[in-house]
């Protein structure tokens, strides 16, 4: 598939073919890339793009303004702010020496919490690198350790390309920052403007096709929806991979369709509505108790885009330590088990693996019945109030808190069998839960019963609908989806919300 990159290389720049300056040339990419503001402070060995940023805010009525702060280090920090708020890629402009390594700390900050900024810094020229020069630092060196791509443009005439690729770089995959050191005389060097190119990093592309081509199997989905079924408590935490992989909605749609509460991360913030009936808010050090206490109970940890940073996991063998497993989801192939090990992962883009998660459910006509909050049929599998899962195959439902009502395609009948269950609060005898439903063969309407005053557990009940039940008579309906349907009610109690 072609990127947006390829499709600019078949049209023609209005500019190709005209001599500019390195300087010039760099402030045409920057436009072409869309960026609308720089952040930066000058210094002697990046004059000759200050000068170009000026000429071009001259002819084109100060498209591109320059925001001037404090110091480098707060150009670096102004423009991630930037990157972050508006989701462009931010650019810092910066001299030199002590002006590139001001920029050390908003770089690695950068890196860390994934936020794509472009640092172009000024350097010596060529013949004088390596010479402690005045104001040389070596910036590649410095950098490497906390940026995602540094280039150090010593060829002129490939300047142009350099600034695209760190562009690319910056924005795709799991973002980050890329920086760029340019030399004096490189800025000052004078050439032909194609208006198109880009250097041949094969290998980044090539990985960033894999990741991106990565789908859930309906084996991979098999597994993660046993796992889900299993449990009681699952929960998501979600962090800022799924902003940076504009897959908020989705997640909305996969908290609301499996009703599955969500903690996020501070990068996460805004991932989910905090007033979303399923948002828990943020979890970690500086987070909502109940969000922590939610990790801490849960048996089902789902990670969306999240790095288990110690911020958040503390102790990693602690963190989450009563679920029984952990799904991780990401872009970076790093982050799986680096922190913490967990039972299932998927690398990919994470917006298209929940929208696979919700298919699969979709087709499969699954939804959860959220803890505390009812009781549900859907083909094939049986669901329950409070404590719930299924035998993948459809030919068990097993549940063991409080009273609930389970159904089975498989279980060799289309009744109910009271006598299959016998955890919890269940019996061969049938229900006897809060004095709300009695008998082997009949569910009476208790306090919180509606759809009818009871239900006859007998073969062909396929047909018959029960539409909800909960301790303190709250009732609240699901809907069927061409199939019997057993609604669910509000757990009296205070269920998860």
């Amino acid at each position: 598939m072609k990127d947006r990159y390829d499709l600019l290389n078949q049209v023609a720049h209005p500019l190709a073919g005209r001599t500019m300056t390195g300087a010039d040339m760099l402030v045409q990419v920057l436009a072409d890339e869309g960026v609308a503001t720089i952040f930066g402070y000058s210094g002697g060995a990046i004059l000759p793009i200050y000068d170009a940023v000026f000429r071009y805010n001259l002819e084109h009525d100060s498209a591109m303004p320059l925001i001037v702060p404090a110091n480098e280090q707060g150009a670096g920090f102004m423009a991630a702010g930037y990157a972050r708020a508006s989701g462009r890629v931010g650019v810092a402009l910066v001299t030199s020496g002590p002006g590139a390594t001001n920029t050390v700390t908003p770089v690695r900050d950068s890196l860390a919490d994934s936020v794509p900024i472009v640092v172009i810094c000024g350097q010596v020229p060529t013949t004088a690198i390596g010479t402690d020069a005045f104001q040389e630092a070596p910036v590649p060196s410095i950098m490497g350790a906390v940026a995602k791509h540094v280039f150090l443009v010593t060829d002129p005439t490939r300047l142009e390309a350099t600034i695209r690729t760190g562009f690319e770089i910056a924005r795709t995959g799991r973002p980050g920052p890329v920086v760029v050191d340019i030399p004096k005389d490189v800025q000052t060097w004078q050439g032909t403007f194609r208006g198109h190119g880009r250097l041949p990093v094969q290998g980044y592309r090539s990985r960033l096709r894999q990741v991106e081509a990565q789908r859930l199997g309906e084996r991979e989905l098999g597994v993660f929806f046993a796992m889900l079924g299993e449990s009681a408590r699952p929960l998501v935490y979600a962090g800022g991979g799924v902003i940076n992989g504009d897959a908020a909605e989705a997640l909305k749609a996969f908290a609301t369709e499996f009703n599955v509460p969500v903690v996020t991360t501070l990068m996460g913030i805004g991932a989910i509505d905090t007033t979303h009936e399923r948002a828990l808010r943020m979890l970690g050090m500086h987070g909502a108790a109940f969000a922590n206490y939610a990790v801490d109970d849960c048996d089902f940890l789902i990670a969306f885009g999240a790095r288990f940073d110690d911020r958040v996991a503390g102790v990693p063998l602690k963190f989450a330590r009563h679920a029984k497993h952990i799904a991780h989801f990401d872009i970076d192939a790093s982050e799986i088990n680096k922190v913490k090990r967990v039972h299932f992962s998927h690398v990919g883009l994470l917006g298209d693996a929940i929208v696979q998660l919700l298919d699969h459910g979709d087709r499969a006509s699954l939804l959860r019945a959220a803890h505390g909050f009812g009781i549900g049929y859907f083909g094939g599998f049986g669901w329950g109030w409070g404590h719930w899962g299924y035998d993948w195959h459809g030919r068990r439902a097993f549940f063991d808190h409080h009273a609930f009502v389970s159904y089975s395609q498989d279980f060799g009948h289309e009744g109910f069998h009271h006598g299959d269950f016998a955890h919890g609060n269940f019996g061969p005898g049938g229900f006897d839960h809060s004095g709300g439903f009695h008998g082997s063969s009949n569910l009476h309407g208790g306090s919180g019963t509606r759809g009818g005053s009871s239900f006859h557990a007998q073969p062909g009940a396929r047909s018959s609908a029960f539409s909800g039940f909960d301790h303190g008579g709250n009732v609240r309906g699901f809907s069927s989806r061409g199939q019997s349907s057993f609604g669910g009610g509000s757990h009296g109690g205070g269920g998860h919300k």
